[in-house]
């Protein structure tokens, strides 16, 4: 399974989708990959880009996405604020990949690369970050 950070959701889900993400909605589309969702917060910042989201429910309806528990995302996310030291602003997404088992993010963002990096937040197996094709092969790996 994968997480789409807002960031990079119109990248990646838009149409048409960047080049550099397009190995990802491949994936999607081809049923080797999942995209997981979920709480609150990336609910809202999904809803946000109206393009993005409506490609989400799609892939959602097509049984190419996975919505998370809401309630246990949140939860996670006020775990993972209290608990870590993280360099991003972004501990919605890191408590998804905990409660998920996620373990491929989609994201320009750097800070949270390396909290999505960071073993003590995300371990057995570690996160990995997709940011261009050449990371292909972290798909297969990964989802």
């Amino acid at each position: 399974m994968l997480i789409v950070d807002a960031n990079c959701s119109s990248d990646v889900l838009g149409n048409p989708t960047k080049k550099e993400f397009s190995p990802i909605l491949e994936a999607l589309q081809d049923g080797k990959a999942k995209l997981v969702w979920g709480g609150k917060k990336l609910v809202n910042e999904y809803k946000l880009n109206g393009v993005a989201w409506r490609a989400l429910l799609q892939l959602d309806r097509a049984g190419r996405a996975h919505m998370a528990n809401h309630a246990l995302v949140d939860a996670e996310q006020q775990f993972v604020e209290q608990e870590f030291e993280l360099a991003s602003d972004d501990p919605h997404i890191l408590a998804l990949a905990r409660v998920s088992g996620a373990r491929l993010l989609c994201s320009r963002d750097q800070a949270l690369h390396q909290d999505f990096g960071n073993r003590k937040i995300i371990n057995q197996p570690r996160g990995n970050v997709y940011q261009n094709a050449t990371h292909k092969a972290l798909i297969r790996k990964c989802c």
